[in-house]
């Protein structure tokens, strides 16, 4: 299932928040490698969003369920606004398993 964050200290406007979304876009393509932080060498995922947010001044942990520890706040999917960070939870719903950045359309 789903579990969303915003992160209250950073609440970034909608001008900002698409400005994320088209900054990521960039990078469609480029290769997945477990632990990649870096377009050089590729991304895993909680990779590429430290790396996008980290170029609006947001701050987040290395891994998926280091990021749900980030000061965030929990939304309901029908709130998700473009350029929320999501984080996933596993089948077993026990810890955050994987994240991405909303880019609309639910």
């Amino acid at each position: 299932m789903l579990c969303t964050y915003i992160y209250e200290e950073y609440f970034l406007e909608e001008k900002t928040n698409n400005e994320v979304v088209e900054y990521a876009k960039q990078y469609l393509g480029y290769k997945y490698v477990l632990g990649g932080k870096k377009p050089e060498t590729g991304f895993d995922c909680s990779g590429f969003t430290r790396y996008v947010f980290s170029n609006f001044g947001v701050s987040l942990g290395a891994t998926a369920a280091s990021q749900a520890n980030n000061s965030g706040i929990e939304v309901a999917r029908s709130d998700l606004q473009i350029g929320d960070l999501i984080l996933f939870q596993d089948d077993g719903r026990t810890k955050i398993g994987h994240c991405a950045i909303y880019i609309g359309n639910n």
